[in-house]
């Protein structure tokens, strides 16, 4: 697929036929944001919402509802802009157009990157995120007149202070944290987006010898090649931080399948793009997607939802394992899909990949058990069908800042049906209900007269964490035997141990 531009119209077609709701849903999020109407429920919005936020007049990027700088978060992650490009595709109405480039520059105008923006617009995080947002934003409107040559120029000088400012941004806690991949996906598709630079300014001069504008050449040749620096850079980056934070069983250290999955899409991402501009990768990078993408495999739930553990949300894992299997050419993942290309992945992948999917065989998965012992996790099934019954035992480090106090806790769903369940993470603004969503007795686990074994101290921030201790498993015919203790009773003279 190399360099192959995707077909928009044909991509339109295909969702109205097989995704209507899915277009519906895009209509209004871009119908609203055309209204500066705001409302965050995307399946992966990181940081949903409830209510709507609408701005009279002039846009105001660090608004803050309720004290809530999520909220900030979010708005200035631009995800909405993509539901402009395919509001745009499905109807061809240029008020979409024209909303993109609106915003586009009210943004650009009030968002300088100083000291206080760092803190709210010009997160680290957000920039990598806007790094993937904007460019995908930017393809639906490539034939668009609305979108002329000088906010062309306008959208690539954004993106080349987005690049520099992720190239010197770099910190050891980004190594560790999934704000790092985040990070580094972003310097990643700005980086391929300016590489293309260069063949679509030789392309325009050879229509148009007449009016050739050297020094549009010239900048274009210079983007093209900061371009090649970013991705070259970003590659690096990647490497060293999956490294890191991808244990040897697959799963993202910080305890938290949403941020599991936020990686893996970030990776699955540079995989994509690099695959249709011919960019050649290190071969450890498809190898911790296809690791990332069995552990979702192992700990799936019977309806196909992620488990609730640490920061996490209830959310559809099929969209992440559907253009996994595309890319990676893997049929086990294929089984754990849609039978065709989910709404997005259509958009990303085009007409080929689309009929490619649909005539890959969809292998069954044979493991019914699985251990993932580096990360503390495991799972146990009676089949691969909704209505199997599901066991996910949990002994295993904090993490970071996203787990909760949950060693030893147990999911269960009978049937399919949940029977016990974790708490999930709801919010992020500290106080008793982020604590108390935390803490162990709002998990399935063995606590000692109701008191914690570890304490927050902030949203993020704990003490007393705890070491997990005595994991241990068995099969016997048709018996599985599961075991786990803690640490954090033996100062009240207490070892807790669990038996399954």
């Amino acid at each position: 697929m190399e360099n192959k531009k995707i077909d928009m119209k044909w991509c339109s077609g295909y969702c109205r036929q097989y995704w209507p709701e899915e277009c519906a849903h895009i209509l209004r999020i871009a119908d609203d944001a055309v209204a500066q109407r705001f409302l965050f429920d995307l399946p992966w919005d990181m940081e949903q919402t409830v209510k709507a936020v609408t701005f009279e007049g002039k846009i105001d990027w660090r608004h803050m509802p309720e004290g809530d700088p999520e909220f900030i978060y979010q708005f200035n992650r631009h995800r909405y802009w993509i539901c402009l490009g395919q509001a745009y595709a499905l109807t061809g109405d240029g008020k979409y157009a024209g909303c993109f480039v609106n915003q586009l520059y009210s943004w650009l105008e009030d968002n300088p990157i100083n000291q206080e923006t760092k803190n709210t617009t010009w997160r680290t995080i957000e920039a990598g995120i806007r790094g993937e947002n904007w460019v995908k934003a930017m393809e639906y409107f490539e034939d668009c007149p609305v979108v002329t040559r000088a906010v062309r120029e306008r959208f690539l000088e954004g993106l080349r202070v987005h690049g520099e400012y992720l190239m010197d941004c770099r910190v050891p806690f980004s190594d560790k944290s999934n704000w790092g991949v985040l990070e580094s996906h972003g310097l990643f598709a700005i980086g391929a987006y300016l590489m293309k630079c260069r063949g679509n300014a030789s392309g325009a001069a050879a229509h148009d010898t007449a009016a050739h504008d050297t020094a549009a050449t010239d900048a274009a040749a210079g983007l093209a090649r900061r371009g090649e620096a970013y991705v070259a850079e970003a590659v690096l980056r990647l490497v060293r931080e999956l490294d890191i934070q991808i244990m040897d069983d697959g799963v993202q250290w910080e305890q938290s399948p949403m941020y599991h999955n936020e990686v893996l899409r970030c990776l699955l991402e540079v995989l994509r793009v690099a695959g249709q501009q011919g960019i050649s990768l290190p071969r450890s990078l498809p190898e911790k997607a296809r690791a990332m993408a069995l552990a979702d495999l192992a700990w799936m739930k019977p309806d196909r939802t992620q488990p609730l553990n640490g920061d996490s949300d209830r959310t559809d894992l099929r969209d992440v394992f559907t253009p996994a299997a595309w890319i990676l050419k893997d049929n086990r993942l294929r089984y754990a899909g849609y039978d065709r290309l989910d709404f997005e992945s259509v958009w990303d992948l085009g007409a080929d990949a689309a009929l490619e999917y649909e005539s890959m065989r969809s292998e069954t998965p044979e493991c019914l058990f699985h251990a993932l012992e580096q990360s503390g996790n495991w799972c146990l099934r009676s089949g691969w069908d909704r209505n199997a019954d599901y066991l996910h035992f949990k002994c295993g480090s904090l993490g970071g800042g996203h787990g909760h106090f949950d060693k030893l806790h147990v999911d269960l769903s009978i049937a399919g049906e949940d029977v016990l369940i974790d708490s999930g993470r709801y919010t992020y603004v500290d106080g008793s209900l982020r604590r108390q969503l935390k803490s162990s007795c709002a998990h399935n686990v063995p606590v000692v007269d109701w008191q914690e074994y570890t304490q927050c101290t902030g949203s993020w921030d704990v003490k007393g964490r705890t070491a997990p201790a005595g994991q241990d498993w068995s099969q016997k015919g048709p018996y599985t035997f599961l075991q786990g203790t803690h640490l954090g009773y033996l100062p009240a003279g207490v070892l807790v141990n669990r038996r399954i």
